[in-house]
């Protein structure tokens, strides 16, 4: 994977980062604790082009099955679920966002997703996870038809909340396969920062 841009957010417990990288989820050099997930609500079949076919592919995951020996369900009230411990050495959970395409033209509504999705992982916290490390795409935007132009400034949002509040989380890791795809969650970011494109901050 290569790094695009890297951010530094200041909270209460010290700097912590947000990350930009181009490369396979799937195939990540090191290791997370959280994965996060998008899905239409049951729908774990492995479509092409996905990373749910990527993670039946290259990590023999299957999130169908993932789906069905999940350890926390919580998608009567947070539109998510957790996965059992796995046994790759990628990630240690999978946290799968359920239904995001409800939400397509609504930034409103996609704000709450994704607060539903920081809630999941402050009780992950709760129950004792260790979540130092969290891996995400651009949740929503393949199939399911989330613009990426609205999503960024909400997920950006998001993200740094989850630095400020979640206290054990210190990276966060946005991942995409796709170059232009990078580069417009790069320039979302600078816009939501208002940065010059080309700081990054080591």
């Amino acid at each position: 994977m290569a790094l695009k841009n890297m951010l530094s957010i200041e909270t209460t417990t010290g700097y912590k980062n947000i990350e930009i990288h181009h490369g396979d989820l799937s195939a990540m050099e090191f290791s997370v604790d959280i994965l996060v997930i998008s899905a239409f609500r049951h729908g774990y079949n492995p479509t092409p082009g996905t990373l749910i076919e990527a993670l039946e592919k290259n990590c023999q995951l299957k999130v169908l099955e993932l789906f069905q020996s999940k350890q926390l369900d919580f998608r009567e009230t947070l539109n998510s679920w957790v996965s059992a411990d796995l046994p790759s050495g990628k990630f240690k959970n999978i946290v799968c966002l359920e239904g995001m395409f409800e939400s397509l033209n609504d930034s409103d509504r996609i704000e709450h997703y994704l607060s539903d999705l920081l809630a999941v992982l402050s009780v992950l916290q709760h129950k004792g996870f260790s979540i130092k490390t969290i891996a995400l795409p651009l949740l929503g935007t393949g199939q399911q038809g989330i613009a990426v132009e609205l999503l960024i400034p909400v997920l950006m949002k998001k993200a740094k909340e989850m630095l400020q509040t979640i206290q054990e989380v210190q990276t966060i890791y946005f991942v995409h396969h796709r170059m232009e795809i990078v580069e417009q969650i790069d320039q979302g970011i600078n816009q939501f920062l208002s940065r010059s494109s080309d700081l990054l901050e080591l």
